[in-house]
């Protein structure tokens, strides 16, 4: 059994974008031991030089035995995408990822860019991570509910496949954990009705539609009793892009006997 560095790969070499970090893995001959989860797609920036578009991951690269290895994927990274690769589905020889993506993992990854880009707080995570100790301060984006309407809004096709828009809507609760957890839901609404606020939403595509009031769960006796936490409900409206992975026959092989035909398809 070894350890080995995980990462995604595009045509240009190792996948960029703001919270990528490459995963660790053990690896025997049935290929990844523990399960390897990489940190959800975040990008696409409508109105900035920094612009992280849609990439899409050619391989995974790892070493295996001593030697360095690159497996073939197909995967298009859109805002949301989660790849994760459960227990020995990465070997050597193939690599069979399960791919997450969708209007609630979009409005996820939205929450936590609100926390870090306007609040600064870097080390914000999503509710389906591991929590930090009680004691430790913490910012949380939950995306609680999330609909989408039934059919398409538009529709077109760009070097990245054909694409449908869809309206979408989610509710989000961001829970924060400090001694200054109120005072910190309250900075964030205050930012969000703002010139600053109205321009990340616009810049995101993520627009705020109405906020609850900020709810204090755990009070402070005298600043002695235990670490603050509060949390506040947000309703957000936005487009989600959906992109269909479209494929073809590329050629047919005949054998000898003319008994039988194989059908190469490619882009799927």
């Amino acid at each position: 059994m070894n350890a080995s560095p995980v990462n995604l790969l595009t045509a240009s070499g190792v996948i960029i974008y703001p919270s990528y970090r490459e995963e660790v893995a053990e690896f025997d001959e049935r290929g990844n031991v523990n399960e390897i989860e990489f940190t959800a797609y975040d990008g696409t920036v409508k109105n900035s030089d920094d612009d992280y578009a849609p990439q899409t991951v050619i391989a995974v690269s790892f070493e295996y035995d001593g030697a360095p290895v690159s497996v073939p994927v197909n995967v298009l990274m859109v805002v949301g995408t989660v790849i994760k690769f459960h227990p020995g589905t990465l070997t050597p020889e193939s690599a069979t990822p399960e791919v997450l993506r969708g209007a609630p993992y979009y409005a996820a990854v939205r929450a936590r860019q609100m926390l870090v880009e306007l609040m600064g707080t870097q080390d914000a995570v999503y509710a389906l991570q591991s929590m930090p100790e009680p004691k430790t301060s913490f910012a949380v984006a939950w995306v609680t509910s999330h609909s989408t309407s039934p059919s398409e809004i538009d529709n077109g096709f760009d070097e990245h496949g054909r694409w449908y828009d869809f309206n979408a809507w989610a509710e989000v609760t961001i829970i924060r954990s400090s001694a200054t957890a109120a005072q910190y839901l309250h900075d964030l609404l205050t930012i969000l009705e703002t010139r600053r606020g109205y321009y990340w939403q616009y810049d995101r595509g993520f627009d705020l539609c109405r906020s609850q009031e900020v709810s204090n769960s755990s009070p402070l006796i005298n600043n002695l009793g235990y670490q603050q936490q509060a949390e506040v409900a947000l309703s957000f409206s936005f487009v989600y892009r959906h992109y269909e992975q479209e494929g073809w026959i590329a050629r047919a092989v005949v054998d000898d006997d003319f008994a039988h035909v194989d059908l190469i398809r490619e882009g799927e």
